[in-house]
């Protein structure tokens, strides 16, 4: 066996034992785990079809050749598992689909016998890496949302930023050594090598997370975590239990009376200037007593108040961004995915059953 074929044997036993962690309760219980060990499912797969082709001798591995291919799956699994988490643990649909349409078309290229693949592979390869990256960029795009509408404790935040960062930082060397093979005269790496490469370190930097912080990867703990952290916060407070339930009626009565959730760039600030009231006591309140974010807090209203639009009228009678906005969201997108994530189901879905 040569270097790669080590490399690979590696990466397929470190996937194979990530995705049994992963499956096994109590982590499979998260959609967004479920996405995860499929992905290092997927990754274990690759590594042993790569070792297919850089170990002849291995008999047995051949018929996983073609599954090499499977490499065109690594961007959107990594862009599902990242909008599951975003997403509060979204379940598979069929129309995500789609997303395997490169990896099918290819494998089915490979079956009927015209092996694009082979006959083009430096093509294929900077395809590939500019598949990925695309898909890369769109991950932290997402991620960058969530940050700034604090959708995410900070744990998954660091985490979701190193898995992405760390696999760009891969997939960028990987894309010039694909385009470097389109020039005469350079240095020839064996086919394949970067890219197990980009995967064994994918591998190992979701082992050094399970170790370093295995909440990432747990949701009760992740949420005991993030109630310690809560405590630890507020330890040296000055506003005690008994105001913070006083403050917390008194802003419930504010939300009902007032409704300033409707106005979308609502701050704590502005809401604890109306309250007379410290923001940071006013954050504590939300955080201890409310029991979630501040964003969290305000989208439960306003999705309270698109549930009330929607019910009271019908469908196409109002546009979904008339309603988002009339509710308090700043754009329909936010307003699809949290009420998605709340309700169970689309606003159309909601407003067509009722």
């Amino acid at each position: 066996m040569g270097l790669a074929s080590l490399i690979a044997a590696s990466g397929a036993l470190l996937g194979a034992l990530i995705t049994l962690a992963l499956a096994l309760p109590p982590n499979r219980h998260t959609a967004a785990n479920q996405q995860l060990a499929a992905l290092m499912g997927l990754v274990t797969v690759y590594q042993l079809s790569t070792m297919a082709r850089h170990a002849p001798d291995i008999q047995w591995l051949g018929p996983l050749l073609p599954l090499s291919l499977s490499i065109f799956l690594l961007g959107p699994g990594l862009y599902l598992y990242t909008r599951a988490r975003i997403d509060h643990d979204s379940q598979w649909r069929r129309a995500q689909l789609w997303h395997t349409l490169p990896f099918a078309l290819l494998l089915l290229d490979a079956v009927a016998g015209t092996t694009l693949a082979t006959r083009y592979p430096h093509t294929i390869g900077v395809l590939c890496y500019l598949h990925l990256l695309a898909y890369l960029g769109i991950s932290l795009r997402l991620l960058g949302r969530a940050r700034r509408q604090a959708e995410l404790p900070p744990a998954a935040l660091r985490w979701l930023a190193s898995l992405l960062w760390g696999c760009t930082a891969l997939a960028l060397p990987g894309l010039l050594f694909a385009m470097g093979r389109w020039l005469p005269g350079t240095i020839g790496w064996p086919q394949q090598l970067w890219s197990i490469t980009l995967t064994v370190g994918m591998s190992y930097l979701i082992a050094f997370f399970a170790v370093l912080d295995p909440s990432v990867f747990h949701a009760s703990r992740s949420a005991r975590a993030d109630r310690k952290a809560t405590k630890a916060r507020y330890e040296t407070s000055s506003l005690g239990d008994e105001q913070a339930q006083q403050l917390w009626q008194q802003l419930q009565a504010l939300m009902q009376d007032s409704q300033p959730y409707l106005q979308p760039q609502l701050k704590v600030g502005e809401l604890a200037r109306q309250l007379a009231v410290p923001p940071s006591h006013l954050s504590q309140t939300i955080n201890q007593v409310g029991g979630c974010s501040f964003a969290s807090f305000l989208n439960g209203y306003r999705i309270e108040t698109a549930k009330t639009l929607l019910r009271s009228s019908q469908p196409g009678e109002r546009t979904m961004l008339d309603i988002a906005l009339s509710s308090g969201f700043n754009s329909e997108s936010v307003f699809y995915k949290q009420f998605r994530a709340l309700v169970g189901q689309t606003p159309r879905q909601y407003q067509q059953q009722g």
